[in-house]
């Protein structure tokens, strides 16, 4: 069976011939494991598509996630002015004056960002909802479709229209604007709604197997379960809606604790759910969510990447990994992965034991705890 197959088969709520892995590597690990240069991964397609290729099979994961979030216009070679390299980064200096410190293991970030705008003064007619981002962003996910696509799982993403406000207007701003501004709030969600939508539409026209809605701001850390239900699950639920009639199936991406939510989040009409935070990280319950909703959407997590994958012994890992597998494998409709993204310096050979594990017990999601003694 084919990795395709088998995360396919884990997302209708079948029982693969193994369980099937595949975590979301973060820009940092990419960096770390691939050599490839900061400024070619970040804003060239030919970087971006090379290094994702390399970090998700030199792991030997069942799919491959494009989360492409960075401008790869295929113009920017001559854009920038010249690129800064330090101990820790490239300094990209670019030629309209802006400067993006790319590190060698972790997110860029720009200098002297210019300020968020008003939420007060904003006008909603500024979005616009027809937008669909240009052809070089959908790049990636033909050629990695044609690379590997045959044989590894291709998850395409959009962000949710709540995580779009968030990062246009700032947090403070934005979270103060839910109490103060609701209803310019919601005619805001609504233009950045149509937007996705487009993006997701395309991305669905192109072959993806699976679209990830990135959702990390709806926790209860930054919203309550009120907010989630007037700001988040109407606006999630219109794009699954339309995705649904294409055939698409679904994730929600959240981080954090979202247990209070997990009831919420199912209305959407989603067809599987990650990261299940354990503790410290949040307040995630595999084999709870497991038992409750584990005949209605497939789930995906939710190991700790820092505490176990990072700090742990192979024993620990080891250990946690056929726990973890314990709790959401029977049945079938379980993904094995991190809960949220690998730390970057996890070391590949404990994501690779992840697969090792999988493949060692192969009858866990039929048989459970008989089959994988600790």
């Amino acid at each position: 069976m084919t990795g395709k197959e088998r995360i396919l088969r884990a997302i209708r709520l079948e029982q693969p011939d193994r369980v099937p892995v595949f975590c979301q590597l973060s820009i940092g690990y990419v960096l770390l494991n691939t050599g490839i240069a900061p400024s070619e991964f970040l804003f060239t397609n030919s970087g971006y598509i090379d290094g994702l290729i390399r970090a998700y099979s030199d792991c030997g994961f069942d799919a491959i996630l494009i989360n492409n979030y960075h401008d790869k216009n295929p113009a920017n070679p001559q854009r920038i002015q010249r690129i800064e390299k330090t101990e820790a980064a490239e300094i990209i200096h670019w030629k309209d004056g802006r400067r993006t410190v790319c590190p060698f293991d972790d997110d860029p970030y720009e200098i002297n960002v210019p300020e968020k705008p008003d939420i007060e003064t904003f006008s909603p007619d500024a979005l616009d909802p027809e937008t669909v981002p240009p052809d070089h962003y959908f790049q990636p996910i033909i050629e990695i479709k044609q690379r590997v696509g045959g044989q590894m799982a291709v998850v395409g993403e959009i962000a949710c229209p709540f995580s779009c406000f968030m990062n246009t207007f700032g947090f403070e701003q934005a979270l103060t604007a839910l109490l103060t501004e609701p209803k310019k709030v919601r005619e805001i969600l609504q233009r950045f709604t149509g937007m996705q939508l487009r993006n997701a539409l395309k991305q669905a026209s192109l072959g993806i197997d699976l679209l990830n809605i990135s959702s990390p701001y709806a926790g209860n850390g930054f919203i309550s379960g009120t907010h989630y239900q007037e700001f988040v699950l109407p606006h999630i639920k219109l794009i699954i809606d339309e995705m649904k009639l294409r055939d698409m199936p679904t994730m929600i991406h959240t981080c954090g604790s979202i247990m209070d939510r997990m009831d919420f989040m199912i209305e959407t009409g989603v067809t599987g759910i990650e990261c299940m935070d354990p503790p410290p990280l949040g307040d995630g319950k595999l084999a709870e969510t497991k038992r409750k909703y584990g005949d209605r959407i497939f789930l995906k997590g939710n190991i700790d990447s820092v505490n176990v994958l990072l700090n742990g012994s192979i024993d620990q890992i080891r250990k946690n990994v056929i726990e973890t597998m314990r709790a959401g494998a029977p049945g079938g409709g379980y993904i094995l992965s991190t809960s949220c993204s690998v730390a970057p310096r996890v070391p590949q050979d404990n994501l690779k034991l992840l697969v090792e594990i999988a493949c060692k017990y192969p009858g866990v999601s039929k048989i459970g705890k008989s089959e994988v003694p600790l």
